[in-house]
């Protein structure tokens, strides 16, 4: 009989199991403290950080501790400086709410930013060669740039229609 509800049982537990780990990361539970902490400085950030991680708060760290994570947050534009305060954006609030959904908009946001660089280089190389009038190279760039539009709302089609 045990082995019966195992096997019933079993297919529910990897998304049950995969929810409660995304509500128990380091990044989810710091987010947790910043949104109750209406003066939170880079400092406390860090001690945030060090709560959740359940190390020693009070001992010295240095200046750079997790701030390659943080400084990711503030890039994926979940959290923002406002003078000298962090606080979490709207995008982090939704990660508080729904973590899944927030790391896709994430992703779309990064791959846009990336997208939105590559278009620039493109120009500028498009209007350097233009102006030296390689039209082979203007072609390719041009073609370039409708290309990366393209696979950019690929990308945005695909993530919007995917069902969270």
């Amino acid at each position: 009989m045990g082995f019966f509800w195992i096997f019933i049982i079993s297919p529910l537990l990897p998304k049950n199991i995969e929810i409660m780990k995304q509500f128990k990361t380091v990044k989810y539970l710091t987010f947790r403290e910043i949104n109750n902490d209406k003066e939170c400085t880079y400092t406390k950030l860090q001690k945030h950080i060090l709560k959740v991680s359940n190390k020693d708060a009070l001992k010295d760290y240095k200046r750079g501790y997790y701030s390659t994570n943080i400084c990711d947050w503030k890039n994926s534009n979940l959290i923002e400086k406002k003078g000298k305060f962090y606080r979490l954006t709207s995008l982090g609030k939704l990660y508080l709410r729904n973590p899944k959904e927030a790391n896709l908009k994430v992703r779309i946001y990064k791959l846009e930013k990336s997208v939105k660089r590559f278009q620039g280089i493109a120009k500028h190389w498009y209007n350097e060669s233009k102006a030296n009038h390689q039209s082979k190279e203007v072609e390719e760039l041009r073609d370039e740039n409708y290309r990366l539009s393209y696979k950019l709302d690929q990308i945005r089609k695909t993530v919007l229609n995917y069902n969270i």
